[in-house]
Order: structure tokens, then C-alpha cells, then sequence
């Protein structure tokens, strides 16, 4: 049997696999279904080596890799609105929202960026309005109703929120925002005047 390696690369989460071609292909064969289906981010999935064999089952060629990432492509784009999505989510206004007691709300503390914008307008929706989780344009709306500056990267914005720098808000899309531990310390014990 010929020799194969196979890597495939879901934002670090490395799955390797290296030995006779029919093992190689049975291990992918066994994960292909759950990555396309779980990626949330484009996966980088990639035969670095085969040796010897000609088979078009694990060959690296151009076209292949190709219809790989257009697969991965539209299931990201077409999935559930997963984080990725944020990104390039274009806010819109929410006219509905009873914004009357933000402005005092936001008084009581002093954001010093906009993650702690994001999870004081995220409090006041689940404290005062009992929207539980809420949305980008929710939050949105809360930005442009006391006029704080729109961030220039806003969907950049959530994912800093949500990151390991702050870790303030939890998502996994566009409409379900949420605050975290870290969120509810950091507004009771850091952000009040």
C-alpha cells in the first residue's frame, strides 16, 4: 500500500493522520461529514503527502482542494449564522425598542471601550427591556439612541467582546447575545461611577 498523510486544520484544532492510504482514508472518511457540518470558520482541509499511488481518492490537486473550500464556503454562508457571520452582519435599525431610559442607564457608568459599551447595552436590554438574548441590531440601535460613535469594524467589535482580551458576552450568531460572569463582574465591581 502506498504511504499518505492527511492534515486537516479546523482553526487549531488538528486532526493528523499518517500511514497506509487505506487508513488515511478511513480516518477521513470518519471526520469529513462532522467537519463540513461543524465548521464555523473556512476549514483548511489538505492531503500534504502521498507517496507512490496514483489514486484520485487522496490525490492533492488543485481542483479538488478548490471544490473543498467552495463546499465549506457555502455552508459557512448558508448554515446557521454562526460567529463568522458577524462580521459581515449589516446592522440595521430596530425601531420598536423603548430606548427612553437608556441614556440614564448609561450614566451610572463609564464605558471605557466598546466591549464595555456592547455589554452595558446588552445589560439594560435583558435588565430593563427583558430581551434575553438579544441581537446586533438591537445593540446597534443602542449605540446610534446616545449617539457613541459606530465602531468602524462593529461586527469586529462582538468578537473582541466575546474574545479572550474581555470575554464579557457570549454568541454563536447575530441573535443571541449574551453576558457572561466575567460580563456581570465587570459591570458590578469595574464600569459603575
Amino acid at each position: 500500500m502506498a504511504h499518505a498523510k492527511l492534515h486537516i486544520d479546523l482553526n487549531q484544532g488538528i486532526i493528523d493522520a499518517d500511514g497506509d492510504e487505506t487508513f488515511v482514508l478511513s480516518v477521513y472518511n470518519d471526520f469529513k461529514n462532522i467537519i463540513v457540518s461543524k465548521a464555523t470558520i473556512p476549514a483548511v482541509v489538505s492531503v500534504v503527502e502521498k507517496a507512490g499511488h496514483q489514486d484520485n481518492t487522496l490525490q492533492s490537486n488543485s481542483k479538488t482542494k478548490s471544490k473543498t473550500k467552495k463546499t465549506i464556503s457555502k455552508k459557512t454562508a448558508v448554515g446557521t449564522g454562526e460567529a463568522v457571520g458577524i462580521s459581515s452582519h449589516k446592522p440595521s435599525l430596530v425601531k420598536s425598542l423603548n430606548l427612553s431610559d437608556l441614556t440614564e442607564f448609561i450614566s451610572k457608568y463609564e464605558p471605557k471601550n466598546n466591549a464595555d459599551a456592547i455589554l452595558l447595552f446588552t445589560k439594560f436590554l435583558d435588565e430593563k427591556l427583558s430581551i434575553t438574548p438579544c441581537t446586533v441590531d438591537q445593540i446597534y440601535t443602542c449605540f446610534l439612541h446616545i449617539k457613541r460613535k459606530i465602531p468602524k469594524a462593529f461586527g469586529q467589535s462582538f468578537i473582541d467582546a466575546r474574545g479572550n482580551s474581555y470575554g464579557y458576552i457570549d454568541f454563536t450568531n447575530t441573535a443571541d447575545i449574551t453576558i457572561t460572569t466575567i460580563g456581570l463582574n465587570r459591570i458590578n465591581h469595574e464600569l459603575e461611577k
